[in-house]
């Protein structure tokens, strides 16, 4: 009995890692719209920092429907970026399209951990809010292919 259930929890553990849930896990309530506004510039810049605008073709793997994700989609679209829902299609048109998702969620009290994954893998940066203010927590860590 023991052993069946340890082995539906890892069964539903491994799941959870796999189902590749994308967006804002964090409660409105505690971003403010500033907050949501410093994320939203500070992915910005490191999107245009490593790809290319008016080069590059983002296909979004999700919804970009909360506040940080509308931000971050008219700064991207404003500078110059094709953005498109991703299909069912998932070859790559050519050398200058990517996949594009994000995660922002709250790692501990007041640290919140932003998330873009770029082709599945991910760029992150740990923020602290304290006073209405995102303070970063460090540099942005890409993961590479290899």
């Amino acid at each position: 009995m023991k052993m069946r259930i340890l082995i539906i929890l890892t069964i539903l553990f491994l799941n959870g890692c796999v189902s590749g849930k994308y967006g804002n896990f964090t409660s409105v309530k505690n971003l403010s719209s500033e907050v949501t506004e410093e994320f939203a510039n500070s992915a910005y810049t490191q999107l245009i920092t490593l790809y290319a605008p008016g080069k590059t073709h983002f296909k979004l793997e999700h919804d970009f429907n909360d506040s940080f994700g509308v931000s971050l989609y008219e700064k991207l679209q404003k500078e110059g970026y094709a953005l498109s829902a991703n299909t069912a299609d998932k070859k790559k048109d050519d050398l200058n399209t990517h996949s594009l998702a994000y995660v922002v969620d709250e790692a501990d009290n007041n640290i919140y951990r932003l998330s873009l994954i770029v082709d599945g893998f991910p760029i992150t940066k740990a923020f602290l809010i304290q006073n209405e203010k995102a303070l970063s927590l460090g540099f942005w860590t890409k993961q590479n292919k290899e």
